[in-house]
């Protein structure tokens, strides 16, 4: 008896047990697993990348599986990442990661490539959380493209004075936390539209 003489279930319960970089190795080797790691990979919603354990190597095949599932996506990079190290990750993301409603990006240095690869996938993100990313005003077309935003968080930006939040008329939620250069007069703008305003005061 070979294994693929098992029933979907059962084949189901036993990839269970795998890692999902393992179920990625699977889905090629015959039709039987790409359809039963098919019905795995759709079940996913949130992924979690973190440096220190991202495969960087597999990371565009198994976005190549999951991404189109995804709704939720968290980075953390780390400033002192070369690039060649940070775009195995961001590359992908932009590419597979097409219905993202919640993106975080932390302790991401905010270069220009970044920001475009970014710009790819915000345009149905309503959850944007971009602390320690070092932005300025000159990263205004990053939030501006997140068109439906609702609840953006930028913690630990003390160079963003916030001259485009006014724009982002779907805003609810404003949480800046140590993001002191936020020009007062502009989440006074902010708390006139009743956008909730944390910014830890």
């Amino acid at each position: 008896m070979n294994i693929t003489d098992l029933n979907d279930d059962c084949l189901y319960q036993i990839c269970s047990y795998l890692s999902i970089h393992d179920m990625v190795e699977l889905h090629s080797t015959c039709t039987r697993f790409a359809f039963i790691t098919d019905r795995f990979f759709s079940t996913q919603r949130h992924l979690i990348i973190g440096m220190r354990t991202a495969q960087l190597d597999k990371m565009d095949r198994l976005l190549q599986c999951i991404g189109a599932y995804l709704t939720s996506v968290t980075i953390w990079i780390g400033y002192l990442m070369p690039e060649n190290m940070v775009l195995p990750i961001l590359l992908p993301v932009s590419k597979f990661c097409t219905n993202l409603k919640r993106l975080t990006v932390n302790f991401m240095k905010m270069e220009v490539k970044y920001k475009k690869l970014l710009m790819a996938v915000t345009s149905n993100v309503e959850f944007l959380d971009i602390s320690c990313c070092d932005i300025d005003d000159d990263d205004a077309d990053l939030l501006l493209s997140c068109k439906k935003v609702k609840t953006l968080t930028l913690n630990g930006n003390d160079r963003f004075r916030g001259l485009c939040l006014p724009q982002l008329t779907s805003l609810k939620h404003l949480i800046a936390k140590h993001s002191t250069g936020i020009h007062h007069y502009i989440l006074e703008e902010l708390r006139k539209r009743n956008v909730k305003i944390d910014d830890g005061t």
